[in-house]
């Protein structure tokens, strides 16, 4: 991954998270809300409201668990995707010269004569018509 990606990711991970933050705020707020008309339903005696309202108290805490474990999951995706931005941004960038490689490599054995190779390639076709010949006697 390089930096470019690696960076991208972590602002999407970072910008899940704060949605993820705001529905928590918002879930805590209604959860408040809702124990509060629990409380109400309770005071004035009305159980087929406190009934109502306690289902939805249930309920809204269950989305709260929810969304809690999912910011905890995020913040912990976080902090690894931030180490490997940090490792991937400190690697040094590794680059291949293919034609310095070929340079080093010529001046190590020796440039390629070409033109040796090819009256090579023809002795060796001479020698083989030879031998074809005497075979043939």
């Amino acid at each position: 991954m390089d930096p470019v990606s690696a960076g991208e990711y972590v602002a999407a991970v970072l910008s899940t998270l704060k949605e993820t933050k705001v529905k928590r705020i918002e879930l805590q707020n209604e959860l408040a809300k809702w124990k509060s008309r629990v409380k109400l339903a309770g005071d004035r005696g009305r159980t087929d409201l406190w009934t109502e309202a306690a289902l939805k108290t249930e309920q809204v805490q269950e989305d709260l668990q929810k969304i809690m474990y999912e910011e905890r999951e995020l913040r912990k995706e976080l902090d690894i995707v931030k180490r490997q931005l940090q490792y991937v941004r400190n690697r040094p960038e590794i680059t291949i010269d293919a034609d310095l490689l070929l340079t080093q490599l010529e001046m190590v054995t020796g440039e390629q004569d070409e033109l040796a190779d090819k009256f090579k390639e023809a002795e060796a076709d001479l020698e083989l018509k030879r031998l074809k010949k005497e075979m043939d006697l």
